[in-house]
């Protein structure tokens, strides 16, 4: 979700979402499949491991949206709002720039230098945690309603840090 944020994605196409078997025991994830979705099990799907993955990345898109329509909206409010407006965007760029533009899927292999790979879940993690706080101190100084009716102001990809 921050690369597609960065790189102004606005939709994501999977192909597939399942093979629609049921599968037993012996199944032994994605690697088998190589589809994102779930595997359909006797009694109810399951989602993979990927798929929850890529269900955190639109949520990961949707919060740095809302991070950067407050920022916009903060901007526009002057005074301590857009102090921290500012606050807020450099914290968002310095989670946004661990992104490069030459971001590769992890099972590309062997792995090519110059690219850019997956980052560690902690990693993820620490990126959603700044976000969230960003949010959280201008959530104090703005009215969502004016947030969520502002049109988000977004810097272009090689525009960012």
């Amino acid at each position: 979700g921050f690369y597609a944020w960065k790189t102004k994605a606005h939709s994501v196409l999977q192909w597939a979402y399942n093979f629609g078997h049921v599968f037993d025991q012996k199944f032994k994830g994605d690697e088998d499949t190589g589809y994102i979705g779930v595997v359909n099990t006797a009694k109810k799907p399951l989602p993979s491991i990927s798929y929850e993955s890529a269900r955190e990345g639109f949520d990961d898109y949707k919060y740095v949206d809302l991070l950067w329509r407050m920022i916009t909206l903060a901007d526009r409010k002057g005074g301590d709002a857009k102090q921290s407006g500012e606050k807020a965007k450099n914290n968002c760029y310095e989670v946004l720039k661990t992104f490069g533009l030459r971001f590769q899927y992890s099972g590309l292999k062997p792995r090519r230098e110059g690219l850019d790979y997956p980052q560690p879940t902690a990693a993820y993690d620490m990126h959603r945690f700044k976000i969230a706080r960003e949010i959280m101190n201008l959530q104090k100084l703005l009215d969502m309603n004016e947030v969520y009716k502002t049109e988000v102001v977004r810097p272009e990809p090689f525009d960012m840090p």
